[in-house]
């Protein structure tokens, strides 16, 4: 939803998040920090916000002002990946909470009870999102070398999606969510990696659930299509981490409105009054503002001397 359509009164909670929200590159962050909503009275937090990169995106300026918000006018924060944390920690000076991505919340069964009116062909199922010509040269050899058919998607609808990856015998991704849902289907899969997407989305994943064997690179090896017919059994960590994720959310979700937000609002508005105030008093190369500029700077340095004292 733009947020300009979001009405001051429409909401108790506002949730950012989750996936490659924060990505640098792609977002406003005057609008993802709900900085447009600081004179509002509500609960905000974020949930497995993700970066989806590992470098760092974000001009000086608003670097500085997603700190304000994170640390003023937000109740929680959580991150999908670990690598997140560190950027958290030293671009914006937080320590944020390690959630999972929102599909992992629930179990299979109730992905299951979406697509039970859908039925697929056995066979393996592609599901690429980033640039497909070399990563579908190595699967139409690999396709070439096994015989394997694969599932087709005639609809685009997300039962049809999902009806695929609970009928594969297997799963060839680029995608973080392919491997999700490949793993909460408890199917064998291979991924490529995305550059484009954000490699960094893989390497959380890689360590969760020890999937770095199942990479592709330049071709699918010998030991690689061994893999396909295993399936990647979810570790304990994983019910432990899905037991926090959700503690997390309700926790989140029963807070009261951030009312340090309005205060923080009003305290801007007053500087902004103030400042205009002065420049119209004090006019920028007259000699009262000269004065002026040349009292101010006395009286910040004695603060400053007296601070240090």
């Amino acid at each position: 939803m733009p947020y300009h359509l979001i009405g001051e009164h429409e909401f108790e909670t506002i949730v950012i998040g989750s996936d490659q929200i924060w990505r640098g590159e792609w977002e406003n962050a005057e609008e993802i920090f709900l900085g447009f909503t600081t004179n509002w009275k509500l609960n905000r937090f974020v949930y497995a916000a993700s970066f989806g990169v590992p470098e760092w995106q974000y001009n000086e300026s608003d670097t500085k002002r997603a700190s304000f918000l994170l640390k003023n006018i937000f109740n929680g924060v959580s991150v999908r990946e670990l690598d997140a944390i560190d950027l958290c920690k030293k671009h914006f000076g937080i320590t944020p909470v390690l959630t999972l991505d929102p599909v992992f919340l629930v179990d299979k069964s109730f992905y299951i009870n979406l697509c039970q009116d859908v039925k697929q062909k056995s066979g393996f199922f592609v599901y690429l999102v980033g640039p497909k010509e070399e990563k579908r040269n190595i699967i139409t050899n690999f396709k070439n070398k096994t015989n394997c058919n694969e599932i087709t998607i005639t609809n685009g609808v997300a039962e049809e999606w999902l009806a695929a990856f609970r009928d594969a015998d297997f799963i060839i991704t680029d995608s973080f969510h392919g491997i999700a849902f490949s793993l909460l289907f408890n199917k064998p899969f291979l991924s490529f990696y995305n550059e484009k997407g954000g490699n960094s989305r893989f390497a959380t994943m890689i360590k969760l659930f020890n999937i770095g064997n199942r990479f592709v690179k330049n071709e699918i090896t010998n030991d690689q299509l061994k893999l396909l017919k295993e399936s990647v059994v979810l570790p304990k960590s994983f019910y432990k981490l899905r037991k926090e994720s959700l503690r997390f959310l309700k926790r989140n979700l029963k807070k009261s409105p951030n009312t340090s937000a309005i205060r923080i609002a009003k305290k801007q508005r007053l500087k902004s009054q103030i400042k205009k105030m002065l420049k119209k008093v004090f006019p920028a190369g007259t000699k009262r503002g000269k004065f002026a500029r040349f009292f101010w700077i006395k009286i910040k340095r004695f603060r400053n001397n007296f601070k240090k004292e």
